[in-house]
């Protein structure tokens, strides 16, 4: 069980048709913020993260952390943007786990998902796929956003659901995800992507997860976060798999 946990949050941790238009290409109404919020996402389209700096965490079942690991990951992009995924070095309850954790991230490799992979509902190739409502004011602090409900069909009998949040310039702010319907061990998933709004090309900042799980007689929670850095342009657009 827990290697199937893993298996699905190590591709979180890492939280497209062609579009006719640029970002600096104004648009009004909700609808244009969406388009214009598509046009950023072309842009950055085949930057790609060259390390991950991560925690996770699992819970007892008073909420007291029971495990902790910090590491960081290197990812290296073939000619097809696809990644092969290294271990720099990790630590679970400051003990040494670098070892460990390329063992198991290489175990996990061939059960990585592809609904993770560098995916958000502003990509280019997925609008025709894409299942959004209208977008509505909201506001986060003092940042006015426009909050779009979505649903994205990643098969037949799985799609990634969620709101996404746009800011008034059209830039992507964040994205709120789940999984419907959910895999069978898992009572939970929730992920959370961040953009950077101080880039000068749109990248991700962070992407944050929680999950529960059961099986049987047996439970687990937890959560963690990855931070997204040394960005590269590359020949495709990146992917896992």
């Amino acid at each position: 069980m827990n290697s199937l946990i893993s298996g699905v949050l190590g591709c979180g941790l890492l939280l497209f048709a062609a579009f006719p238009g640029t970002a600096e290409t104004p648009f009004s109404g909700e609808a244009g913020i969406w388009q214009t919020a598509v046009a950023f996402r072309a842009e950055s389209f085949t930057m790609a993260p060259g390390e991950l700096p991560y925690e996770q965490y699992q819970l007892e079942s008073d909420g007291n952390v029971a495990h902790r690991e910090t590491g960081r990951m290197s990812l290296a992009y073939g000619e097809d943007g696809r990644a092969a995924v290294s271990i720099i070095w990790a630590k679970r309850d400051e003990e040494d786990f670098t070892a460990e954790r390329a063992r198991r991230l290489e175990k996990q490799a061939s059960r990585r998902s592809e609904f993770l992979s560098f995916l958000t509902p502003f990509d280019p190739d997925v609008q025709g796929r894409l299942e959004r409502k209208p977008g509505t004011r909201v506001f986060a602090g003092a940042t006015a956003l426009w909050q779009y409900e979505f649903r994205l069909p990643m098969n037949e009998e799985r799609s990634i659901v969620g709101t996404a949040r746009v800011r008034e310039d059209g830039k992507p702010y964040d994205v709120r995800y789940t999984l419907s319907p959910l895999p069978w061990f898992l009572d939970i998933i929730e992920m959370h992507l961040v953009f950077d709004a101080d880039a000068e090309t749109l990248l991700f900042s962070t992407v944050d997860y929680k999950y529960e799980a059961s099986f049987l007689f047996w439970a687990w929670r937890g959560g963690g976060q990855a931070a997204f850095g040394d960005w590269k342009r590359i020949s495709a657009p990146p992917r896992l798999n």
